[in-house]
């Protein structure tokens, strides 16, 4: 008996032209979005992004949680 483990591989489809594409790790960047709640206070959200291989646009992959330190 055989137990061959299958890589499964994520695929991400584009928001704006729906192709299907496989995100690559060296094509992985970080994208830090400022949202506003109040006038002297920010919450900065950090995502991992890939660009489309289709039509260019971002395409965020998910949220990234800072490593908190005491």
């Amino acid at each position: 008996l055989g137990c061959e483990k299958k890589e499964r591989r994520m695929r991400m489809n584009c928001k704006v032209c729906g192709t299907e594409f496989e995100p690559k790790k060296e094509d992985k960047y970080i994208v830090k979005i400022v949202k506003r709640t109040s006038f002297v206070t920010a919450d900065i959200e950090t995502y991992d992004a890939f660009d489309c291989p289709q039509c260019g646009c971002q395409q965020l992959a998910g949220l990234r949680h800072l490593e908190m330190t005491e």
